[in-house]
């Protein structure tokens, strides 16, 4: 055995040839299908929505409290 046999190479020449199964490859069939249980695109497109307003919130809140601290830090100077 050298490092040639069951490598990617030795499987493409054999596909490309029609030879995979003379070359003791074995090729499964792969069936995609959507889950049922992932979410739709609109409810991924809410959530989206939702993190966004949660971010710009959270901006904005955050904008509010140092206004706070730096306008009482103004008038308390330590």
């Amino acid at each position: 055995m050298n490092a040639y046999d069951g490598s990617q190479v030795h499987f493409l020449r054999s596909a490309y040839s029609g030879k995979v199964k003379e070359e003791g490859f074995f090729v499964n069939e792969v069936s995609k299908f959507p889950n049922p249980k992932y979410p739709k695109e609109k409810e991924l497109q809410h959530l989206k929505d939702f993190t966004q307003t949660l971010k710009t919130k959270k901006q904005s809140l955050s904008l509010k409290i140092y206004k706070k601290l730096a306008v009482a830090k103004h008038r308390n100077p330590l």
